[in-house]
């Protein structure tokens, strides 16, 4: 599925002006339906969902918008038709939205008292956190830990990565023989070299 990832981009020192801008430059250039379908359009704040709205309207009406939400505050800019004119749209947004997520709890209660008492709301308002609920993850009893285990974690290893723990790994297994490696991460893809690098110690892994 094709997702448009809408930016607002800061064109000139006129905040209005600016704002008019990025609008007009994301529906200009995004291509209609027939040239090229979007599955998804990711707004993340009020100004983004706007130019989605419109590009939903007049360009892709098949398309499903997602509103996320990674902050909010009421007196976001301690100006009185700034404010107002920030609490409209992203009221706008939070019940306009085909699916809305937010990174807090505490903002989660705010969209559901924007949207009321919706019964469309269901299935569309979705809680994602910046970070993991440490809170949730199980915890483990000092006394059943594996000392002679290794965790070694990363987003992607590299190569060089990969070399690297298996030179440590072979001076490691000569005085610690029952260590075990865990190695959680993405490694590069149809990379039949990795396996010959483990080899030597792949019973450890």
């Amino acid at each position: 599925m094709d997702i448009l990832i809408l930016c607002l981009s800061l064109y000139s020192r006129k905040l209005s002006a600016a704002i008019l801008k990025s609008i007009f430059f994301n529906i200009h250039n995004t291509p209609n339906s027939e040239k090229k379908d979007f599955g998804l359009i990711l707004a993340v704040d009020p100004l983004n969902f706007v130019s989605a709205y419109l590009i939903k309207l007049f360009k892709q009406k098949k398309t499903k918008i997602l509103f996320h939400s990674i902050d909010y505050s009421e007196n976001r800019f301690e100006f009185f038709l700034l404010d107002y004119v920030y609490n409209l749209l992203y009221a706008f947004s939070v019940r306009n939205a085909d699916i809305v997520t937010f990174v807090s709890k505490v903002m989660g209660e705010k969209i559901k008292e924007i949207r009321g008492k919706n019964p469309n709301s269901r299935g569309i308002l979705h809680y994602l956190p910046n970070s993991p609920e440490y809170e949730k993850i199980p915890k483990v009893n000092p006394s059943k830990k594996n000392e002679n285990a290794i965790v070694y974690s990363k987003s992607f290893i590299s190569n060089s990565e990969i070399k690297i723990l298996s030179r440590v790994i072979k001076e490691v297994v000569v005085k610690h023989p029952n260590v075990v490696l865990h190695i959680v991460g993405n490694v590069k893809k149809n990379d039949h070299s990795i396996d010959s690098k483990f080899q030597y110690w792949s019973r450890l892994v």
